[in-house]
């Protein structure tokens, strides 16, 4: 019995032991709730402070974006599908000089001129229909009979609800944008109207350099319209041997944003290139940046022409006054050298025949015929050349055959050539043929061939030769004589240089021969040329069209 009394007594003693270990774990748990919730109380408390001053914030900057609203430089207006005012801004009433109760509800159609109205619809149209941004602009009027030109811009209020019931519209006026539209719009017509009307051919550039802008003068001139002009495509009608110089010149003036002037061929619509001289004057804007060029064209062609022909002339003039010079000064000294040593030698003869031996008498012949011979020489080119001169000469170009006209040379000059002891040979092929008026090509072989012999010493050689090309046969006349240096080749063919110089025995020139030899070769429709180098002799030559047939 005493040991079931002490078991319970046990098992009570154990109970209370653990009820006072759990009542000690609650209140631990408790301490800890509380400081749990004094600490997240004190958070709420935070966020509280926090929320209220956000809210303040927020209610400021409604405020704020209430005003800005308000009195927006811009009016805002919603408007439902049919154009009635739901609701809209300060600035929108002053806009339409009512007040925000006379406007609500009211059809914003009421406020539009007649002739936008349409306009109006179909811009509303838009932007509910596709519910998507939209802009157009109307003309407005007033609550008190004003118009004034207004830019709208509206949005769907709720772009994903599909087709929204109201649009948030922006109104701007544009009266004074629209009044300087009309302005610029009057002063580039004006402009346009002075620039078609005036005789010269006129261009404006961009800061680039290209073309923006050609008036109907240049039209009518090149046959082309603005927009095959614009840019650079008006280079296309320069004439190609002027358009690196303008390219330069204009690109050069455009780089340092200076005038420039430079004459130049433009094609003209019916092909024909004609002569103008560009002006161009720098553009700037008011900020002082470069815009680019205004020009104008003015067609000098005629006063080109002119000039040309005066040139012509004085050229001619020119050549006419060195050739009456060179005719004087032959008269005066090439012709009366030879004629005073033909009178020198027969006077002698005349007043010393009889005291005279017959050798001496012989050697006053052979110098009497010598200058009879030059004086004749001279005399035949003189003649030749004054003809030609004055266009009363015969030209009868025929095929001849080349061996022929120089076995006929060769025969002319062979006593000569004996005297002097040198050598005429030929080298050409006897097919050969060539189209020349056969007195003209004896002229000119006799005067050349004649140097030849005249500047060669006693036992050389004067080699004529005749080679074939294509088109052209050209021929030469080559000798081993004294040559001539690079300066004295520069005086020969002119008429305007007086270069003549004495032969290996000092036989004496025309002093015209060679300016000959080249007018006959050009009226043959050749040229000639000249090859040497001092003390190696020399190299005529000259050109003249085949003839194979």
């Amino acid at each position: 019995m005493n040991s079931k009394s002490d078991n319970l007594e046990n098992n009570i003693n154990k109970k209370q032991e653990c009820n006072l270990e759990h009542d000690d774990i609650m209140k631990s748990d408790v301490q800890v709730l509380q400081k749990e919730l004094s600490l997240k109380q004190r958070e709420l408390e935070e966020k509280n402070r926090e929320l209220f001053f956000l809210k303040q914030k927020i209610e400021s900057l409604q405020v704020k974006n209430d005003k800005i609203y308000e009195h927006s430089p811009a009016g805002y207006f919603t408007f439902d599908r049919n154009g009635i005012i739901l609701s809209l801004n300060h600035t929108g009433s002053e806009q339409l000089c009512a007040s925000k109760e006379q406007l609500l509800n009211k059809s914003f159609v009421d406020f539009i001129i007649p002739e936008y109205c349409l306009q109006f619809n179909m811009h509303l149209n838009n932007v509910f229909e596709y519910n998507t941004r939209h802009s157009c602009e109307v003309k407005v009027e007033r609550k008190d009979k004003s118009l004034f030109y207004a830019l709208l811009e509206s949005i769907p209020s709720n772009i994903n609800a599909g087709h929204g019931a109201s649009c948030i519209t922006t109104l701007i006026d544009i009266t004074m944008l629209k009044v300087a539209q009309d302005a610029l719009k009057e002063s580039e017509e004006r402009f346009k109207d002075i620039a078609d009307t005036t005789p010269v051919l006129m261009w404006i550039s961009d800061h680039e350099a290209l073309f923006t802008f050609v008036n109907r003068f240049w039209e009518q001139f090149t046959g082309r319209k603005l927009s095959q002009e614009i840019g650079l495509n008006w280079i296309e009608g320069i004439h190609p041997d002027d358009l690196e110089k303008f390219m330069s010149v204009y690109k050069s003036s455009c780089d340092d944003r200076k005038p420039f002037e430079i004459e130049y061929r433009l094609k003209s619509k019916n092909g024909e290139y004609r002569w103008l001289v560009n002006k161009g004057v720098p553009r700037f804007q008011s900020d002082g940046r470069f815009a680019g060029y205004i020009g104008s064209c003015t067609d000098i062609n005629d006063q080109k022409v002119v000039e040309e022909t005066v040139k012509k002339y004085n050229e001619e003039l020119k050549t006419l006054n060195a050739s009456k010079d060179k005719f004087f000064s032959i008269i005066a000294h090439d012709l009366k050298s030879p004629l005073s040593g033909l009178l020198g030698f027969t006077e002698i003869l005349v007043d010393e025949f009889d005291t005279l031996q017959t050798e001496e008498i012989k050697e006053f012949i052979g110098h009497s015929n010598q200058a009879a011979i030059n004086l004749n020489a001279l005399l035949e080119n003189l003649l030749e050349w004054s003809r030609i001169q004055t266009g009363n000469f015969t030209f009868h170009p025929s095929r001849v055959n080349v061996t022929a006209l120089f076995n006929d040379i060769i025969s002319l000059f062979n006593q000569n050539a004996i005297n002097k002891k040198i050598k005429i040979e030929k080298n050409v092929d006897a097919a050969l043929y060539v189209v020349v008026d056969k007195n003209m090509f004896n002229t000119i072989m006799r005067n050349l061939v004649s140097n030849g012999i005249k500047f060669t010493k006693e036992g050389g050689n004067v080699y004529l030769t005749a080679i074939a090309n294509e088109k052209f046969v050209n021929i030469a006349i080559q000798d081993s004589g004294i040559g001539l240096s690079q300066e004295n080749i520069s005086k020969l063919f002119r008429i305007d240089v007086n270069y003549t110089t004495p032969g290996t025995n000092k036989e004496r020139g025309t002093g015209l021969g060679l300016v000959l030899c080249k007018e006959l070769v050009e009226k043959n429709g050749g040229k000639i040329w000249v090859e040497s180098e001092l003390g190696k002799g020399t190299k005529f030559i000259f050109s003249l069209p085949k003839n194979d047939s």
